[in-house]
């Protein structure tokens, strides 16, 4: 197993950071919110307050609600973090996504940004015609 280094270093610029304010707070809706109108009027802090609280190690997620939603004829359950929370989450998520990235084969695809079900069936289907007809697979999406 390979050490990746300064990793906090990169979740903590201010690049990243305010990349990650932009992503979380993107649609009229969400900045319209009381919530979203609060971090817009703050923005500078918030992003220093994150950017302190992931660097000495201190970030921990405050907490979530929970809402019910129907979709598709089945009920879910969604837990629902604050804003502030989903900021460092993604500024974490956007550095680690790329380190861990390089580690999965080729045939990974779960819970990858370009590696969904759908690419993951497409590297089956080429796999399947090039050794044709001795073996098949059935899989549902």
């Amino acid at each position: 197993m390979r050490r990746e280094g300064y990793i906090i270093e990169k979740i903590i610029e201010y690049s990243n950071m305010s990349e990650a304010f932009d992503s979380v707070l993107r649609g009229t809706d969400r900045k319209r919110s009381r919530q979203g109108r609060f971090l817009l009027a703050h923005r500078e802090k918030i992003i220093t307050e994150l950017t302190a609280s992931i660097a000495d190690g201190s970030f921990r997620l405050g907490g979530y609600h929970e809402r019910e939603i129907e979709e598709y004829g089945k009920k879910r359950i969604l837990q629902i973090l604050s804003m502030k929370d989903r900021i460092a989450v993604f500024a974490i998520m956007n550095v680690v996504d790329r380190h861990l990235q390089k580690r999965y084969i080729r045939t990974t695809g779960a819970s990858i940004k370009r590696r969904g079900t759908h690419d993951l069936m497409n590297c089956i289907r080429t796999d399947l015609q090039k050794k044709s007809g001795r073996h098949a697979l059935r899989i549902q999406i």
